[in-house]
Formats: C-alpha cells, sequence, structure tokens
C-alpha cells in the first residue's frame, strides 16, 4: 500500500505537497529527527521528506494537537494536588491521565488542524517565512 503512493524524488530543493495519493514524510527538523541514522533510513527506503524550516510551529500542526494535550494533561494534574513524583505509582497514574486526556480530544479538531494547512502555508508564504498566528 504504501509502495502505491511513493513517486520517484523530485529536484533537490523542491517543495511538494503531498495528496491523498502521495506519501511526503513531515518532521520538523528537531536534531532527533535529522539524525544521522534518521536521514539514512529515509533515504535508504526512498521516503520523500517534506522541506521546511527547521522547528517551524506555524507550520506544524502536530504541536497545536502537543499543546491541548498539555493542557488537559496539566488540569487533571493540578486536580490531584499532588506534588511531581517519579514513584512507579505516580508513573502509573500519570500514564492513565495521559491516556484518558488522549482520548477527550475531539476528533474534529484535529481535522481542523489538517484542514488547516493550505491557510498555514499561504501565509507562512505571505509573511515571507515570518511568524504567523498559528
Amino acid at each position: 500500500m504504501v509502495d502505491d503512493l511513493m513517486e520517484p524524488p523530485e529536484e533537490p530543493g523542491t517543495i511538494r505537497v503531498a495528496d491523498e495519493n502521495t506519501l511526503l514524510f513531515m518532521h520538523d527538523n528537531a536534531t532527533c529527527h535529522t539524525a544521522k541514522e534518521v536521514t539514512d533510513l529515509l533515504h535508504d527506503y526512498a521516503i520523500p521528506v517534506m522541506q521546511w524550516p527547521a522547528r517551524s510551529p506555524d507550520l506544524n500542526p502536530i504541536e497545536n494537537l502537543w499543546r491541548e494535550l498539555k493542557v488537559r494533561f496539566y488540569q487533571k494534574w493540578q486536580s490531584l494536588r499532588a506534588s511531581p513524583s517519579a514513584s512507579q505509582t505516580s508513573f502509573e497514574k500519570y500514564s492513565e491521565m495521559i491516556q484518558k486526556c488522549w482520548q477527550e480530544i475531539n476528533w474534529r479538531y484535529v481535522q481542523s488542524l489538517i484542514e488547516s494547512m493550505p491557510r498555514r502555508c499561504a501565509a507562512v508564504i505571505a509573511a515571507r517565512g515570518g511568524h504567523i498566528k498559528y
């Protein structure tokens, strides 16, 4: 199935946008994502990678999703009225809490983040790579 979505690589430096018929891997260029082992693996499997500015939250809707998850978790954690702890019991409790937070996220919100990508890209282009409202 993934092979059906693959396209031959385009010229270096070309910005390519995926659609429902292509596979385009995206990451935020964080150091852990650009490690030699990762880039070698992507290259070896001919996985095309979207090119964009390093660590660009404006072009990375997952950052909005992470923020939503962290806010929900923090609110639940505050309601415990407990101090942070690294105990196994706390770890298990925090794990349950974060799973519950994840399950509570409205998937229409996730869809809206996905659908915001054309607007985000257009806004970044209009801002010549500068900061935008996202």
